[in-house]
């Protein structure tokens, strides 16, 4: 019986920790946040920003810590409507979170 060779996945050190994992075998765990909201709020509001990154913050306490075996990633999931969508979008992607866009297609028919 031949021993079968090793296969290493090694991911470029400047990719996040959920993509490092990926690429040796390990699984991340993802948290997502879905966001939608108004489109007619200031989006320069200062009060409505830091009670968005307080929102944020809240939730990444609740997160499960993670290791190097099982890191954690939180994204924000959002369609970037004008108002509130970009503005959480924009406010999780200053605080380091990753950010995925969503867009609306028309339903394709047979």
């Amino acid at each position: 019986m031949t021993a079968q060779p090793e296969v290493s996945h090694t991911a470029p050190a400047d990719e996040p920790p959920a993509q490092q994992a990926w690429g040796q075998g390990r699984i991340a765990l993802h948290v997502r946040v879905g966001v939608t909201g108004h489109r007619n709020v200031d989006s320069d509001d200062p009060a409505l920003k830091q009670q968005v990154r307080e929102a944020l913050r809240d939730i990444e306490s609740r997160c499960p810590e993670g290791s190097a075996a099982t890191p954690v990633n939180l994204a924000v999931v959002s369609a970037l409507a004008e108002g509130a969508d970009r503005i959480v979008a924009r406010e999780a992607w200053t605080a380091g979170s990753a950010s995925r866009s969503c867009f609306r297609c028309r339903p394709t028919t047979t």
